[in-house]
């Protein structure tokens, strides 16, 4: 009978633990993922997107971000090369809380077609560039395409904030003009389950492609440029009416 007891005690423990020690590796507070970008007219190919995620949890690492690329968006084929060391993304990463950067980041491309190395440099104290992980991508096609960092979990990366952007021309806005959600967004702890990352209060992961002019510039307008032809015409009016009008007086 003892023995049955201590084979219950133990079951429930184990289903104690079970169930305790993920609850505890995953993330108490979840992570951020906010999007700005340089231009959203439709068509544009200088569009520059940067991601900004924070991590605010002390103990818990994020060894991967997962952020879904919105059906419509093209990516420039120039970059989707087996060519190596073509940078797509510079950025940075620091401490959450201050304007410290710790260190630099990049992703550059690899001898794999649609798969980029992720690059870390130190800032302080410096060091050389280190590879600490991949990102994968491919072409968008008619449904979202996930766009995944995979960092190194041997990067301490609680209590940090990572910062990347886009160079220009890397993603191509869509034609079609509506309001594009970047998202969701997850991040998946070193232990444990992947979490939603929402963007902070007054930050959005969302762009509004607008329809605007293509190509051409803006310039201010000159008002004698443009008033000049018509105070000629006017002018050549009123030189005709007088000549009729001395030509009348003159007549007997």
């Amino acid at each position: 009978m003892g023995s049955v007891k201590l084979l219950a005690v133990a079951i429930v423990v184990a289903a104690f633990l079970m169930m305790v020690f993920p609850a505890m590796a995953a993330f108490t507070v979840p992570p951020t993922m906010d999007l700005t970008t340089s231009s959203n007219c439709s068509g544009a190919t200088n569009a520059v997107y940067t991601f900004h995620a924070e991590n605010p949890n002390e103990g818990e690492t994020v060894v991967a971000f997962t952020v879904p690329i919105p059906a419509g968006y093209s990516v420039n084929p120039v970059y989707l090369t087996a060519t190596p060391g073509i940078v797509v993304m510079t950025g940075v990463y620091g401490p959450v809380g201050t304007v410290n950067v710790n260190g630099l980041l990049s992703l550059e491309t690899t001898s794999i077609i649609g798969q980029f190395a992720v690059i870390a440099t130190n800032t302080n104290p410096p060091v050389p560039p280190v590879q600490i992980g991949q990102a994968n991508l491919v072409p968008p096609s008619s449904t979202p395409t996930q766009w995944t960092v995979n960092i190194s979990p041997t990067v301490p990366n609680n209590l940090e904030y990572i910062e990347l952007s886009f160079v220009a021309g890397f993603l191509i806005n869509p034609s079609s003009p509506g309001v594009y959600t970047w998202g969701p967004s997850t991040a998946t702890p070193s232990e444990g389950s992947s979490v939603p990352m929402n963007p902070k209060p007054g930050f959005t992961n969302q762009v509004d492609i607008t329809i605007c002019a293509v190509g051409g510039y803006i310039e201010p307008v000159n008002r004698l440029a443009v008033l000049g032809p018509w105070l000629a015409v006017i002018g050549l009016v009123g030189c005709i009416s007088t000549v009729v009008v001395i030509a009348k007086k003159r007549r007997p």
